[in-house]
């Protein structure tokens, strides 16, 4: 059996963002590591990256397509997070939450992953820098986006 569209879609931001990597040319290692969970935690190793989408809109007809027609029965939408973190302990985190989002926005820019199959879009709408979110020695960015497909059946 295939994976759901949705989980499909996180197996996809990963493969996508696992080039992070200093030895690649990147400022950062957050691509080090995955985790497949909305966050990160104490506990959690890093450098990493956290992806999650636990969240959707299950009814899209309301909403007008770019053609200007009413969505399809079938179209769906799932609420993504993307966390990266660095352990940080200095006046620095402001900085290195700046370099992740780099990294992310350019390795986003490659494409170098296809979508799953029925998926129409996957867009990064908003970031936000987090220094020790929770007590964690650490800087986490916050990236939320979302990913529209159209359920097979």
């Amino acid at each position: 059996m295939a994976e759901p569209v949705p989980w499909a879609v996180l197996q996809a931001i990963q493969a996508q963002l696992a080039p992070i990597l200093t030895a690649g040319g990147y400022n950062t290692n957050i691509g080090a590591k995955f985790f497949l969970s909305d966050s990160q935690r104490e506990g959690t190793e890093r450098p990493s990256i956290a992806i999650g989408g636990k969240t959707g809109t299950l009814d899209l007809t309301t909403e007008v397509a770019a053609n200007g027609k009413p969505k399809s029965p079938r179209a769906r939408r799932v609420d993504l997070i993307i966390e990266a973190a660095v352990d940080v302990v200095d006046e620095t985190a402001e900085h290195v939450g700046h370099l992740m989002l780099e990294d992310i926005e350019c390795a986003w820019a490659i494409k170098t992953c296809g979508a799953p199959v029925g998926v129409t879009s996957i867009s990064l709408s908003s970031f936000s820098i987090l220094d020790r979110p929770e007590g964690l020695p650490a800087v986490v960015l916050q990236i939320l986006g979302s990913a529209e497909y159209i359920r097979s059946t």
